[in-house]
């Protein structure tokens, strides 16, 4: 079972550990995820790259890194952009918006200290 983790530090569960860098490919991953549908590209680069040189390249090069972070997990893409997840993968903030615990977190990780 391949969980992807978005509540507490980003990470996918269930399979290698992903070669990405850096807080914004989980943050545009996060923000597809949570969105309730196809996010334009525009509101995306307004969101989190406002101040770059090249926010196309930016947002690019960041779109690489979170798919290379979750693989076959969930595909990203499009214009506007959107999300797929994939069958038989859980994503913790998704069970939460629905109500739902969250899969695969483990008990000890879902109390506060």
């Amino acid at each position: 079972m391949t969980v992807v983790r978005l509540l507490g530090p980003p990470q996918l569960v269930g399979a290698p550990p992903p070669p990405g860098r850096g807080r914004k490919p989980w943050a545009l991953l996060a923000l597809l995820l949570c969105s309730t549908g196809p996010v334009p590209r525009s509101r995306v680069i307004d969101l989190l790259f406002p101040d770059a040189a090249d926010p196309q390249a930016a947002l690019r090069w960041t779109l690489s890194q979170a798919r290379r972070a979750v693989g076959d997990a969930v595909r990203l893409g499009g214009d506007p952009l959107g999300r797929e997840v994939a069958d038989g993968v859980h994503v913790d903030v998704l069970d939460v918006l629905a109500g739902r615990a969250p899969v695969g977190w483990p008990l000890g990780e879902a109390t506060l200290p």
